[in-house]
Formats: structure tokens, sequence, C-alpha cells
């Protein structure tokens, strides 16, 4: 009788049938990975488990060992893991160059355009000598922007962020300056007491951004219908073109008959604008062709080694291209400090900065209408919803820190971060690094942007703005 019950218990599995199978199939593996639960159950429960998941096996399986190619099949798995996860990291960076390499050329000729802004014509013109004052102007502009580039890719919940010093405010800082002027004359104390009052106005509009969004007073913003959005949409559309055109002829755009007529026509001028032209359409024909979403901004990126080649084979070289104003113009050269070398509270008029506060609030108040159009047009064109509370708070740290350091009031730019979305930049990783680069041309100077064609910004702007205007129709 003891034989017999022996006998018995010697064919029991005496460990959960998990235990015997191979990982060979794909049942096995999924019977191996069961939960240890099942062995707590009853026993009835535990010989109908067992019945039902060993039928399909081969019974001399559950005496057989681990075969010895799974271990091999395991790491050749992993090893074809790891050469996916190498292949998507390539295809990531191949996708996110050209988005980074044109957001750095933009931030480089807008410091170049807007830089030479900030300050009234008849000022420049008695700059003190020992003041560069394109160097400052840029200077000015690229710091702003690196600050708000910095906030954003940390605080925006759009991957998509692109920071800007906010040009839309330089007719103010135009009647600062001239108030400052008036009283205090042309110096080294006028460029104090107009650079403190610049960063003022930065803290008190960061102020108002970060107090918006903390009484979340944002949401007003849902209530906007969607045709005010989409006809903003198209208004900055055109105004990209223009601007498009400005940049690619170097000549500021009038629509007045008479001067509308001579940009268009004049010999020293439509050559520019047509070559900026003749690239946008064969980016169309090139999209009819064939609908890579890539090929907008590798093309972008080839525009200037296209224009190179054509100066080449029409005999010009890049000296008498530079003379005749193909290329920017070459940045002036400064001290990396010389912003805040000029900030001297020593040298501030504390009284002209209080007969500036009306200017202040007046600039404070235009400042907060850009931010609520601004994002909900960015949302309704990368189909991203966002909390607008959280990028009023970002906008409000944002010009809270770049007044502390003496910088100008900033944004996230609505068709500069479209434009760096269509041509696929976006993530934190190519927001820091843009924000570095940013930083470096503080440091050293957009020296680059002379190299740039002003037909490659020219088509750029161009193809952005003909999308907008078209998606506000």
């Amino acid at each position: 009788m003891e034989e017999v019950i022996n006998e018995e218990r010697e064919v029991k599995p005496l460990l959960p049938v998990s235990q015997y199978v191979g990982y060979s199939s794909e049942s096995n593996r999924n019977l191996a990975s069961i939960n240890n639960e099942y062995w707590g159950a009853t026993p009835e429960f535990r010989k109908k488990w067992i019945s039902t998941t060993t039928a399909s096996r081969d019974k001399s399986s559950l005496n057989r060992p681990i075969e010895r190619s799974t271990r091999a099949n395991v790491l050749s798995s992993s090893i074809e893991g790891k050469e996916n996860d190498i292949k998507s990291i390539i295809l990531l960076i191949i996708t996110k160059v050209p988005g980074f390499l044109i957001a750095v050329t933009l931030n480089m000729f807008l410091s170049l355009s807007f830089g030479a802004a900030f300050f009234p014509q008849q000022w420049q013109e008695q700059f003190p000598s020992n003041i560069p004052k394109t160097a400052l102007g840029v200077q000015m502009f690229l710091f702003s922007t690196f600050i708000c580039q910095l906030v954003m890719t940390t605080l925006s919940e759009f991957p998509c962020a692109m920071g800007m010093m906010m040009v839309e405010n330089i007719p103010f800082m135009h009647r600062i300056a001239t108030l400052v002027t008036e009283q205090q004359g042309v110096g080294e104390g006028a460029f104090a007491t107009v650079l403190v009052t610049f960063a003022l106005s930065s803290v008190a509009v960061g102020g108002c951004f970060f107090l918006l969004g903390w009484f979340r007073v944002g949401s007003a913003v849902y209530f906007f219908p969607r045709h005010v959005i989409t006809g903003c949409i198209g208004g900055i559309g055109i105004f990209i073109v223009q601007t498009g055109l400005e940049v690619a002829t170097s000549r500021p755009w009038s629509w007045r008959p008479e001067r509308l007529a001579d940009f268009l026509f004049s010999d020293s001028v439509y050559p520019f604008w047509l070559v900026a032209l003749a690239f946008e359409l064969l980016l169309r024909v090139l999209l009819l062709l064939f609908s890579a979403p890539l090929l907008p901004p590798f093309y972008f990126v080839a525009v200037p080694g296209a224009f190179y080649l054509g100066l080449w084979g029409c005999g010009v070289s890049l000296e008498q291209a530079h003379a005749a104003g193909w290329f920017f113009e070459r940045a002036e050269q400064a001290s990396p400090l010389l912003m805040w070398q000029l900030l001297d509270p020593r040298l501030v008029d504390w009284g002209l900065v209080l007969a500036c506060l009306p200017t202040v609030m007046a600039l404070t108040v235009f400042s907060l209408m850009h931010v609520p159009i601004n994002i909900p047009s960015l949302s309704v064109s990368t189909k991203r919803d966002v909390d607008m509370n959280k990028e009023l708070i970002a906008h409000g740290y944002a010009n809270v820190l770049s007044g502390l350091c003496g910088g100008l009031q900033n944004y996230l730019c609505y068709s500069n971060s479209l434009l760096y979305f269509k041509c696929g930049g976006g993530g934190p990783v190519s927001g820091y690094l843009l924000a570095l680069a940013t930083a470096l041309c503080v440091v050293t100077g957009p020296s680059a942007v002379e190299h740039m064609p002003r037909a490659m910004p020219g088509c750029l702007l161009l193809h952005i703005g003909v999308d907008l205007a078209v998606e506000g129709l």
C-alpha cells in the first residue's frame, strides 16, 4: 500500500508547472509569467488550471530542462531592441536638426533687424563713439530672447515654444528714450536711465502676467469666438508675408501706391524679392509632387547652398554679392558685458524714471494684449490644448527674470513658434539647445548671419505667411 502511495507522489510535480516549461513558444512564455496567486487558490482550482494550460503542450516537456537557446534568443532580442533605439534616436536627431538651425538663424537675423530700432533715429545719430549702437541693440534683443526661451522650454506646455523679445513695444521704448534725452541729453547717464526704465517695465509686465495666471483670469480667453482667433491668424500671416519681403530686400514695406510701385518694380529692389519668391514657388511645386513632411525644413536648410551655387554659376563673387546687398550686414563687435556696463545705477536720474511711469503703464497694458491672442492661436494651429493660466504664469516668470537681469520684455512668439513647429522642431532638448545657442550669440554676437543670404529667411517667411493667411480665410 505504501509503495502505491509513493508511486503516486513521484509522478506529481513538486513545483508549480511554470517552473518546468520552456520559453520556446508564446503560450509557454505566457504560462511562465502567471502570477503566483494561482498557487494560493483551492486544490480544485489548481487542478483545473493545470489541466487547461498543459493540454496543448507535449507531456514530455514537463521534465525537460529549459532550452539552451533561451539566453541566445533573449540576447538577440535585446540587441535588436538597442539597434531600434539607436535608429529611433538618429531619426529623431535628423528630424530636429533643420528646425533647430532655422530657429537659431531666425533669432540671429531678427536681432539684426530690430537691434538698431530700440532707440529713436535722431538719438542714434548722436550716439557716443564708444558705444556701438547696433551691437548694443542686438545684445539687448538676444538676451531677452534667451531668458524667454529658457523659461518657456521649462514651463510652457507647447513643445515648440519659441520665446522672443516683445518687438511690438518698440514705439513705447522710443517714447521713454525721448523723454530721457530731452532732460538728460545723450550720454552714458541717459543710457543708464533708459536701461533701468526698460528693466522696470519688464518687471511690471511680468508681475501682471503672473497675477493674471495666479487668479486664473486667463480662462476668460476660452470665451473668444473661434472666428476672432482665425481672423488674427490670417492677419498675422499677411504681416509675415510683408516681413519676408522686407527681409529679402532690406527695404521697408509701404502700402502707399507710389512707394509700393517702387518696391515691386524698381530695378534696385525687385530682383531681391523675386529670388525669394522663386524659392518659395519651387517649394510649392515640390510639395505637390512629394508629400514628405520633412521636405520643407530640409529645403530651407538647403537654400543657402543653392544660392551659393547660383552665384558661382553666374560668375558673381562673394564680395560683389555682399556689396550688392544679397547678404546681411556684418554685425558690430562689442564687449559681451556692454549692456550691463552701461546700466550703472550711480548715473540714473530717478526723477526721470518716475516721469516715465505713465509710459511704462501704457507699455504694460499693451503687452498684456498679445499673449491672450498668441496662445489660443498657436493652440489652434498646432492642435494642442494648453492651460492658459499656466502660460500666463510662465510669461510672468520670464519677464520678471529678464527685468531683474536688466533685460527687455518678452513673450512666446506665435509666428516663430509655428514656424519652428512646422519645421519639425520642439521638445525640451531642442529648446534648451536653442537657448544655449542664443546665449552664445549674446556673448559672441551674431557674426555667422553675415554669411546668410537674404533669400533664405525671405523664402521661409513667405512660406509660413502664405500658409497662415490661407488658414485664416
